[in-house]
């Protein structure tokens, strides 16, 4: 017996040190890439918004993003004693983004990579999160090392090495998205906090981007299969997920409206320039938007846009562990042996969201 428990404990405390490790690697990565980079296109104008929110309550720059995104990134700059908004400039009135924050990073503030690098601060942070939390689902769901390999796949992804220090919404969405998930997951286990954890991920996760509405299909469809796993119990219990997932959505809601400081959009409807925002976003969709795929060019978008992305950019060693363990899946169905609820959480939220993905035009 002591034998096993020492064992256990040498599996616990190698998963923990390879994920320090991980940790470590990818941070000084990400960090010297937001030393060094210029900004990309977005950066400038989530950074400016944020910071006119944060600093003079603007919600008047609709950019097609939620604010909380934003506002995450440009926190550091509220450290700056000097740090100017351009308030004269005819471009803060007519609520142009663009130029007002060119005006904001490149003409009126001393030092604007500083800015620049406080900016991108916030969301390596929060990727370093998202690693955390896929090592701690692994570890929970199949122990020490699978919590780590999530997390090497993870970190070591080129996309997110990439992407984890830019002043997007990107990384800060999958954060919350999967936060989300994995507090559902938690309720079905029977693992306290798990609503509150579902329903901060949800409020959060809508407060930074608008695809984040994708997971209430997610939670819907999932809270159902939920439900019909209980047939044959007393009602109460059968339909306690149904509850579980519409308590989720009201408390998502109500992280949405504080984000937005708990205004009201017209006088009635709790969520203030949230409104504005999916508005602006919606009709942008309905413009024709250019695209360019394998050496062709269009404006209607193809299908299969996304899916080749991914297959693309995603590495062959993820994409043939994926593989393997899709494969495996279907050899546990086709067995009929019984299995968790847990494949249904991890696959569900990408399966909808390719499907998703393949019926958008906007190819971008």
């Amino acid at each position: 017996m002591s034998k096993r428990v020492a064992s256990g404990e040498w599996l616990v405390a190698s998963g923990r040190w390879t994920a320090v490790f991980l940790f470590l690697l990818a941070f000084a990565l990400m960090m010297g890439s937001a030393l060094r980079k210029s900004a990309t296109v977005d950066e400038q104008s989530h950074l400016f918004r944020g910071a006119a929110y944060l600093e003079a309550g603007a919600t008047h720059f609709l950019l097609g993003h939620p604010l909380l995104g934003s506002a995450i990134s440009a926190l550091p700059l509220l450290t700056e004693p000097d740090l100017r908004l351009p308030l004269d400039d005819p471009a803060w009135e007519a609520g142009n983004w663009s130029l007002a924050g060119d005006a904001f990073l490149w003409r009126i503030n001393e030092n604007p990579q500083r800015l620049l690098f406080l900016g991108r601060l916030p969301v390596i942070w929060l990727t370093l999160l998202l690693g955390a939390l896929l090592f701690r689902w692994g570890r929970e769901l199949a122990g020490p090392y699978a919590g780590a390999l999530a997390l090497a796949l993870f970190l070591l992804d080129p996309n997110v090495l990439a992407n984890g220090r830019l002043i997007t919404g990107d990384l800060p969405l999958t954060l919350f998205f999967t936060l989300t998930v994995y507090g559902l997951w938690r309720w079905d286990v029977g693992k306290a906090g798990g609503l509150a954890l579902a329903g901060l991920g949800l409020g959060l996760a809508g407060a930074t981007k608008f695809n984040a509405a994708l997971l209430v299909p997610i939670l819907g469809m999932i809270g159902l299969w939920l439900a019909w796993r209980r047939r044959g119990r007393p009602s109460a219990a059968v339909w306690r997920p149904v509850t579980a997932v519409i308590a989720i959505g009201l408390l998502g809601w109500l992280v949405i409206w504080a984000a937005y400081g708990f205004h009201l959009w017209r006088g009635f409807l709790p969520g203030g320039a949230f409104w504005d925002d999916l508005f602006w976003e919606l009709r942008y969709f309905d413009k024709p938007h250019g695209a360019y795929l394998f050496g062709r060019y269009g404006t209607a978008g193809w299908w299969y846009y996304f899916p080749a992305a991914f297959f693309l950019k995603t590495p062959l060693l993820t994409l043939g562990l994926l593989m393997a363990a899709l494969g495996r899946q279907v050899f546990l169905a086709l067995r009929r042996r019984p299995s968790s609820a847990a494949p249904l959480f991890l696959l569900l939220p990408p399966l909808i969201y390719f499907a998703a993905s393949m019926g958008s035009s906007l190819n971008i």
